[in-house]
């Protein structure tokens, strides 16, 4: 799994318009691994000049940068709240993430706050989870709940990337082709 920087914007302007998806887990814990295996999956249909994907095995502070160059980011991660194989889409508010210590990892509404204190913009954001069964060190499958729930949470991130890119080319005054 490859976590990368990119480059951070000139100016506030220069990050209009790209959606950065961050799929985050450990592949070597179950369903742990839904978020990397759901970033790679929107990787394949995604847009690189618009849309960058990357896959982690947890965020990091690193990362504020690329937020910081990006107009909405899209977190993807499993959990243990919602029932097993049931997915939840929320927007996040990194003005209302609780400021601590940085430590080597930090939460999604974390990360918006750095970025917004260290590079003076943060962008809008989507957290996208499923309710994970199966957390166990070695078990390099998905459960069947969550397996069942990837092709759905593609197709809610792929439309949520649709959605904010045209929002940005209506915003910029660029006109959709007809199709």
């Amino acid at each position: 799994m490859n976590c990368s920087a990119a480059d951070r914007p000139d100016s506030p302007e220069s990050a209009a318009g790209r959606v950065l998806v961050i799929g985050y887990g450990n592949t070597l814990r179950g369903d742990d691994a839904f978020g990397p295996l759901v970033a790679d999956r929107v990787r394949h249909e995604a847009d690189p000049h618009r849309v960058t994907v990357l896959t982690c095995h947890q965020l990091t502070p690193e990362l504020a940068a690329d937020l910081a160059a990006c107009d909405h980011v899209i977190f993807i991660d499993a959990t243990i709240e919602p029932p097993a194989g049931q997915l939840r889409c929320r927007a996040l508010d990194g003005r209302a993430a609780a400021t601590s210590a940085l430590v080597h990892s930090v939460g999604p509404e974390q990360l918006l706050v750095l970025a917004r204190l260290v590079y003076g913009r943060s962008p809008s954001a989507t957290l996208v989870c499923v309710g994970g069964l199966r957390f166990e060190i070695g078990d390099q499958q998905l459960s069947p709940p969550v397996a069942a729930a990837v092709p759905a949470a593609v197709a809610r991130i792929q439309e949520r990337i649709a959605d904010r890119l045209a929002g940005a080319r209506k915003a910029s005054g660029i006109d959709e082709p007809n199709r």
